[in-house]
């Protein structure tokens, strides 16, 4: 599977180089850096590093890896979300997955590329390493984009006050709620749709349960 790596970089190498560590980047692998507009110094001392870095110890054993540098203006958001969007689709075409760094750089740069990540119709994974390397997030373009703009009804947060604490079958949550169950079913699918509930088969039966971004909604 060749992948294809955005990091965004400011003054240090470090996150982009622990994202190419742990995305496992290989032979016939492509690593995006975003960066703003003038290069600092610093900047560009830190994208050798990081080719040093991949010249003698990625391509000595594995072979070519492709590197490239896209400078935005991170004061021109419109522009850069628009110009960060159009290369991830470009270079996107040649490889099976899109991996996204956002822990290095400026934040309205991060900002600006997630904004790009999320207008992507290809799904993307994204991590941000925490400042003190101690965790790292990992969330899916496709799984946010769901929760945009989606509203959910007071019979809706009541059924995942109940799925969150447990996995149920249709008939469990029907009897807990004391709903009609064309009403609960209708309520789920529309869950379902958004990504925020699953259906699990189990011993028991059919259950329902909801996903991480649950407890974002409730």
């Amino acid at each position: 599977m060749r992948k294809l790596l955005v990091a965004t970089i400011g003054f240090t190498e470090r996150y982009p180089l622990r994202a190419i560590i742990s995305t496992g980047i290989t032979a016939g692998d492509k690593i995006l850096l975003i960066t703003a507009e003038p290069i600092e110094n610093q900047t560009r001392d830190a994208i050798s590093k990081i080719e040093e870095f991949k010249r003698n110890y990625i391509e000595k054993d594995a072979g070519k890896v492709k590197l490239e540098v896209l400078t935005v203006d991170p004061l021109q958001v419109a522009d850069a979300v628009l110009k960060i969007k159009q290369k991830i689709l470009l270079e996107s075409e040649n490889y099976d997955k899109i991996v996204v760094n956002l822990s290095g750089g400026m934040r309205a740069l991060i900002i600006e590329t997630l904004m790009a990540v999320l207008l992507l119709k290809k799904e993307a994974q994204i991590f941000i390493e925490l400042e003190n390397f101690k965790g790292v997030i990992e969330l899916n373009n496709n799984e946010l984009k769901n929760l945009l703009g989606k509203e959910i009804t007071g019979l809706e947060r009541e059924i995942l006050e109940l799925l969150v604490k447990e996995d149920l079958r249709l008939a469990d949550i029907v009897k807990k709620l004391a709903k009609p169950k064309s009403t609960i079913y209708k309520a789920l699918k529309k869950l379902e749709k958004y990504g925020i509930v699953i259906r699990v088969a189990k011993s028991g039966g059919i259950y329902y349960k909801t996903t991480r971004l649950a407890k974002i909604l409730l």
